[in-house]
């Protein structure tokens, strides 16, 4: 409901870490049983984060989505909620390549690190 408040026009959630799994894609509306599956499906137990893999299924993922009307440009915000372990895993310029690539598709990122 607060989602809806806000104005928020599509939400989807992935699963990271050594894999990226979609968990709620964007077709499927936010209701108070989506948050009870994503409670039951995260386990925090990797040992690295992928997120050259990510953000590339992140683009694949927005890339599919359209404007709720016709007449709107599609704003397209990816958050990152992660611990950070093994980020660089394969290499600063790859990640920054990544991050590159995902921003000039029109996806700004807000990547928040717990660790």
């Amino acid at each position: 409901n607060a989602l809806s408040k806000l104005e928020v026009g599509r939400l989807g959630v992935c699963s990271f870490g050594t894999e990226t799994n979609l968990v709620v894609p964007f077709s499927e509306p936010f209701t108070a049983s989506t948050g009870a599956k994503l409670l039951r499906h995260f386990s925090f137990q990797d040992t690295s984060t992928d997120v050259i893999k990510l953000l590339e299924v992140t683009r694949s993922h927005f890339g599919g989505t359209a404007p709720l009307q016709s007449n709107q440009t599609v704003s397209q915000l990816l958050f990152i909620i992660s611990d950070g372990r093994g980020l660089y895993t394969k290499g600063v310029e790859a990640v920054r390549k990544s991050v590159k690539d995902t921003w000039e598709a029109g996806i700004f990122t807000v990547f928040s690190d717990s660790g």
